[in-house]
């Protein structure tokens, strides 16, 4: 069963690339320091919930890899939709969210 979270805000601090099918923000144009939530109950998978007010959807990513530098620093957290995100909305299909450690 999906766990109940309060979404991100996709606002136009957030860039958007279509040709790489890419989402990127940075942690602090997000507006809060946690943003990582167990997505379901029955499972330990981690992510985010994002909410979109141009489309008035809201998905879920799974966290898929952190990226660090060599002195092991956070650079970059990628995600991926959630299946069942996919499902409702085809289109997230090969789309990426890349959250920056700024």
């Amino acid at each position: 069963m999906e766990l109940n979270h309060n979404p991100i805000h996709f606002t136009h601090a957030f860039h958007v690339d279509l040709k790489r099918k890419m989402i990127i923000a940075e942690h602090s144009d997000i507006g809060r320091r946690s943003i990582l939530n167990q997505l379901y109950d029955d499972a330990c998978d981690v992510g985010v919930v994002m909410f979109n007010p141009f489309t008035g959807k809201t998905t879920r990513w799974f966290m898929h890899q952190e990226l660090t530098d060599r002195e092991g620093d956070l650079q970059v957290t990628i995600y991926h939709p959630c299946p069942e995100s996919t499902r409702k909305i085809p289109a997230l299909a090969g789309w990426t969210f890349h959250i920056l450690n700024d």
